[in-house]
């Protein structure tokens, strides 16, 4: 299993402003994170099926959200004109700060993409199933984050999955008290 730095610290070596809150009312319980991307070697971009999006330029911001007590990690990115260009959500086993207050995540590998049109796609199933099949992973773990996913997939489905939304919200409440 993977544990990943929500500071990105591991592909961002410099060229972005990165910013850490704790945030607590009655729609979200939380740490969010934002990274400014200020200078980039090169942009990325990302397919799903015939579609291509840009997700790392200059301009662009990521902010993250990692609710207590749930599975999963909501990144938001808005490119530099702040239109969501994707929600991507990182089904993780926990979640905790280090010693800075930065939020870190063990990645279960399944991944779930929302884009602006609705269009909802399973990411890295097949890394998820090699993770079980080499011990990186337990049985527990498996089902965990398919279970997560198909929480995820069907709160979507039905339009009662909040975060998408809150995101936004919270991108500019952030960037407006910054």
């Amino acid at each position: 299993m993977k544990r990943k730095m929500s500071s990105r610290e591991d592909w961002i070596t410099s060229g972005a402003e990165f910013l850490v809150a704790n945030k607590k009312d009655t729609d979200f319980d939380g740490h969010i994170t934002i990274i400014k991307i200020k200078e980039v070697t090169k942009p990325w971009w990302v397919k799903y099926h015939d579609e291509e999006f840009f997700i790392f330029d200059v301009g662009y911001c990521w902010t993250q959200h990692f609710p207590t007590n749930m599975h999963y990690a909501l990144t938001t990115v808005f490119n530099e004109n702040n239109q969501v260009i994707q929600w991507y959500i990182d089904v993780v086993k926990q979640y905790g700060l280090n010693e800075q207050g930065i939020p870190w995540y063990d990645d279960l590998y399944l991944d779930i993409v929302l884009l602006p049109s609705g269009k909802v796609f399973i990411l890295d199933s097949e890394e998820l199933q090699n993770a079980l099949e080499t011990g990186e992973i337990t049985q527990f773990d498996f089902n965990l984050a398919w279970e997560v996913a198909d929480d995820i997939k069907r709160s979507i489905a039905n339009g009662i999955f909040q975060l998408p939304d809150l995101s936004i919200k919270h991108y500019k409440q952030l960037i407006d008290n910054k």
